[in-house]
């Protein structure tokens, strides 16, 4: 008790006394005071033995330009939460959460392979009811492999987030200057039984600077605890340019159950309805069902999937009306703490009415992204496209084989988590797309910038 008490005296004295870097060495020389490490190390005891009120009087008052400032933050957001548990004035509460979550956000952004912060992190943001931002971050915990009774905890929040989890939410909006909107084939010249011919029209590319916004929501409403729940849910998108002939809109709804096997495994199966406009004018609109599934593996890698079946009906093109179907699996696998390995394959069907319409393929995509020092995240990808299209496609076909379309994409994105706007950090894209095919005008060539604002946690 003597030994607190005498902390405590020293803490206060510290909070009077204690004094920058700026002062002059003179001025120094005549006071009495403790050195910034001496009060880190106070900091460190008071908040280790409980005394976060008096920890955080005198951690607020620490400057943040030294080698100790990540510790400094750390002590601050972990006694700003415990201290937040302690509030009764609720005005209070949210307050110190904020705080908690700001200092530790920092911490996490710009040493993005600590464990000890990122856990702390996804604590404040549970308490502070951001269920989503905290499964997130205790989830990349599980993937380092933490000793067990770490992980032990972890899976307690992780199912308390699960049984009160009912509503989520996410928006975006980006600018994209994209060279080519239209994705029209440009080179007037064309091959047709070995001879070469002029187009008398060729197509134009046209660029232009569109403007994407993109939202939706879910609310899960529980039927048995911790295990069954019923999803209902929307999204929608806006995509626009100059002029309104290139313009696209998706409004899309959904329900169905979902069910919680373990803390590792999950699945539902929902019916959905999109409908969606171009030009201006409604385009179509899908009616079906899809089931969904995902397993967390191992503590590093998580495997999902997806196998859907819908009819499309479209508003002016009756003919080319028909059943889809498709199957999605992917695997998300975190290489190294900071560096995440994500993989996926598709294969789809098209069995509309008109020949020309009817279509199948294959897509494969890989993503690798890094969570670097000073909140940068970098990433690069690349997607393959195949699609085999049925129909007479002479001359530009002559032996009557498949027309066969092959879409190739690479990426290239950064982004600063630290740089944030209403809660919302800028990420630069820049993509590439070359389609190639056997039906000469249907290749294309563009290049697309994209800069979008994300919500990071």
């Amino acid at each position: 008790m003597n030994r607190i008490a005498a902390s405590l005296a020293i803490a206060l004295a510290i909070a009077i006394q204690i004094v920058v870097a700026s002062i002059p060495a003179g001025a120094q020389s005549q006071r009495q005071v403790l050195t910034y490490e001496q009060a880190v190390g106070f900091a460190r005891f008071l908040t280790r033995n409980g005394h976060f009120l008096d920890a955080l009087l005198l951690l607020r008052q620490l400057p943040l330009d030294s080698d100790d400032r990540y510790e400094v933050l750390f002590l601050r957001g972990l006694a700003a939460m415990e201290l937040s548990n302690l509030a009764s004035d609720e005005e209070v509460r949210v307050g110190l959460l904020d705080e908690a979550v700001e200092a530790l956000y920092l911490v996490v952004s710009n040493n993005p392979g600590l464990l000890r912060p990122r856990l702390e992190l996804a604590r404040a943001y549970f308490f502070q009811g951001n269920d989503e931002a905290a499964k997130e971050h205790f989830e990349w915990v599980l993937s380092t492999q933490p000793p067990p009774a770490v992980i032990y905890n972890v899976q307690v929040f992780l199912a308390q987030i699960r049984s009160r989890r009912r509503l989520t939410g996410y928006f975006g909006f980006a600018l994209a200057p994209d060279t080519n909107i239209t994705n029209v084939y440009e080179d007037r010249q064309v091959m047709i039984l070995g001879l070469p011919f002029t187009l008398d029209e060729p197509a134009q590319a046209k660029t232009g600077i569109g403007l994407s916004l993109w939202g939706g929501g879910e609310y899960r409403l529980p039927i048995v605890p911790n295990k069954l729940s019923l999803r209902l849910g929307a999204s929608s998108s806006i995509t626009d340019y100059p002029g309104g002939a290139n313009d696209n809109a998706s409004l899309g709804v959904f329900a169905g159950p979902h069910y919680q096997f373990d803390n590792r495994t999950e699945a539902s199966v929902v019916g959905f309805l999109t409908q969606r406009w171009s030009g201006g004018k409604e385009a179509n609109w899908d009616l079906g069902a899809r089931l969904s599934f995902a397993r967390q593996v191992s503590e590093r890698q998580r495997v999902s999937g997806e196998i859907g079946a819908y009819n499309r009906s479209h508003a002016y093109e009756p003919e080319s009306d028909g059943r889809r179907h498709y199957v999605n699996v992917g695997s998300a696998f975190r290489i190294y703490d900071n560096t995440l390995l994500s993989l996926k394959y598709s294969r789809f069907f098209n069995d509309a009415e008109r020949v020309k319409d009817r279509n199948n393929g294959y897509s494969l995509g890989a993503e690798i992204a890094f969570a670097l020092q000073g909140g940068y995240d970098l990433s690069f990808g690349a997607d393959y496209t195949s699609t085999k299209i049925e129909g007479n496609w002479f001359p530009f076909i002559v032996d009557g084989s498949m027309r066969t379309d092959n879409l190739r994409s690479y990426s290239v994105g950064i982004g600063n988590r630290n740089f944030r706007l209403f809660g919302f950090s800028p990420k630069l894209s820049l993509t590439a797309f070359h389609k190639t095919s056997n039906v000469q005008t249907a290749g294309f060539k563009k290049r697309r910038v994209e800069v979008s604002f994300v919500r990071y946690y």
